[in-house]
């Protein structure tokens, strides 16, 4: 059972949510800039300049859209404790200051 009283717990439900909402719209964003999803660049017949900018381009997708899934990952397995009643507990099973959770409330460790 969770330390964490239930007002502050419906608050950092709230900011998860928040954060999880940001994200997926990054993701999609980053999706509709990526060139590699344009369908049309496959037939444009580009110079290699502006093939070797897509490729940047590509490759600085992957990179945002990689750092955007692992925080979808980190947020939905904090709202699956929240569900479960682990939250706010370590893998040892201390408590996560709320303080900490406030600041990170995807946090799963404590800092020394």
């Amino acid at each position: 059972m969770t330390h964490i009283p239930q007002d502050v717990l419906q608050r950092l439900k709230h900011m998860l949510l928040e954060k999880k909402m940001k994200l997926l719209a990054i993701q999609k964003e980053v999706d509709e800039e990526n060139p590699k999803n344009d369908t049309d660049r496959m037939n444009d017949n580009a110079s290699s300049d502006t093939d070797a900018r897509e490729e940047v381009q590509m490759l600085q997708s992957e990179a945002v859209n990689s750092q955007v899934v692992e925080s979808l990952v980190s947020v939905e397995s904090a709202l699956d404790r929240i569900e479960k009643g682990t939250y706010g507990i370590t893998a040892d099973g201390k408590q996560i200051p709320v303080e900490r959770l406030l600041v990170d409330p995807s946090a799963t460790t404590l800092v020394s």
